[in-house]
């Protein structure tokens, strides 16, 4: 069949789209996609900072706290800051092994987002590349044509060079179409 770009429909004006049916999306679709994703990147990395920010200010105290208590002379403390001290170092600990697999999982999260966000550069500029020679092909049919109705005898070198060149556009495209399935 005939080639249709799928992004034709975010370059075509609103009475426009509703007739362009495209089976994959288009460039303006794929951008959609791309900023939702490194919104999502954006989010985990600065999610993954912030529990790791907690886990250092968590052993920095704990550190702190232990290093106060191994100093043995608690005499002038009573219980209940003592206690209290030694109740949030469990929590601490707890807390650490929990955000600790948690941080695991959001650098692999990460990972991945960082892999599909260079897919969809990928495809992305592949879609432009694909536009671009569609319109190069659209630009050499209608010559082609305008240089065929006009055909007269001055006209048939122009016209030959355009088909040549109508051919390229063509062949471009097919080639670029082919890489973007």
């Amino acid at each position: 069949g005939g080639y249709f770009p799928p992004s034709a429909a975010s370059r075509a004006g609103p009475a426009e789209t509703s007739a362009v049916v495209a089976p994959v999306p288009g460039v303006a679709e794929l951008d959609r996609q791309r900023r939702l994703l490194n919104s999502v990147r954006h989010f985990v990395g600065e999610w993954y900072k912030g529990l790791k920010g907690i886990v250092d200010a968590q052993q920095s105290l704990t550190s702190s706290v232990r290093y106060f208590l191994q100093g043995g002379d608690l005499d002038g403390l009573e219980d209940g800051p003592v206690t209290l001290m030694l109740e949030m170092l469990e929590v601490f600990k707890a807390a650490n092994e929990a955000v600790q697999g948690h941080t695991t999982t959001l650098a692999v999260v990460q990972q991945h987002a960082d892999l599909i966000f260079k897919d969809y550069e990928k495809v992305s500029r592949q879609c432009r590349k694909r536009d671009e020679a569609y319109d190069r092909q659209g630009h050499y049919n209608e010559k082609v044509s305008s240089l065929q109705t006009q055909a007269s005898g001055g006209r048939s070198e122009k016209l030959q060079r355009n088909q040549v060149k109508l051919q390229k556009a063509s062949d471009e495209l097919e080639a670029i179409d082919t890489e973007c399935k």
